[in-house]
């Protein structure tokens, strides 16, 4: 390694630096994870219901941005589910909300790039049974869910974005006439999804909505942020 090559790094040094590297390279049977919100892991290895946390889900949703982040404000996979969850039949709604909840734990990749990873799709499936089983949901999409993701891209497309200088979208939908997408603080976003869960969920995963937000207002902009949630609470929306 070239940093080993420098005169300022002593014998001693480069050894340290030599095992580091030797160590971590070797250390094949540690276990794929990552560090979730809640400070729990999430082992991807073999995934399994209590792993699984509606807030956690809720909180990482709220802070991943469609589209790649090639937006004009931050609009969140959180709110694309919430606006999802009102588009589809009562009995749909949970699936709808949750449709994207991999995401919080896989990532959003964008769907064209997807399409040429089959084994991440088959992981995402996988993990989404799990998410399906724990909430009492059907394993497989129903089509009014399906129906309704594609034609709301459209509506984000129309509120979100910036003019289309050449991208092929495929076949066009018409948008949502009566659903305006609005920039909504992460934090209001998140509270607004979790508030919907416990409306639609079953009994037994019922959340402390306050509880799981008490820590998203930080920081010196927090009155204006906090100025935001009054006025998201006076319309409703929350």
């Amino acid at each position: 390694m070239r940093v080993l090559e420098q005169d300022f790094l002593s014998k001693k040094d480069k050894e340290d630096v030599t095992a580091h590297i030797s160590s971590y390279s070797s250390n094949s049977k540690r276990r794929p994870s990552i560090q979730l919100y809640s400070g729990k892991p999430f082992y991807f290895d073999k995934f399994k219901e209590e792993y699984i946390d509606i807030t956690d889900i809720a909180h990482s949703l709220s802070l991943i941005v469609r589209f790649n982040g090639h937006c004009n404000w931050l609009h969140s996979v959180a709110l694309h589910s919430w606006y999802m969850s009102h588009l589809v039949s009562p009995e749909n709604a949970l699936c709808a909300l949750l449709h994207d909840a991999t995401e919080a734990y896989m990532g959003d990749v964008v769907t064209p790039l997807k399409n040429l990873l089959p084994e991440f799709s088959k992981m995402e499936n996988e993990l989404w049974e799990v998410i399906a089983s724990k909430y009492q949901l059907p394993v497989d999409m129903p089509n009014e869910v399906k129906n309704q993701d594609k034609k709301i891209v459209f509506s984000e497309k129309r509120d979100v974005l910036n003019r289309n200088l050449g991208v092929d979208w495929g076949q066009e939908v018409q948008p949502h006439k009566n659903l305006f997408i609005e920039e909504i603080p992460w934090q209001v976003v998140k509270r607004m999804f979790l508030t919907r869960f416990n409306e639609l969920c079953p009994l037994n995963s019922l959340i402390d909505v306050s509880q799981a937000c008490r820590s998203d207002y930080r920081g010196i902009s927090s009155f204006i942020k906090l100025l935001h949630f009054i006025k998201y609470k006076f319309k409703g929306v929350i």
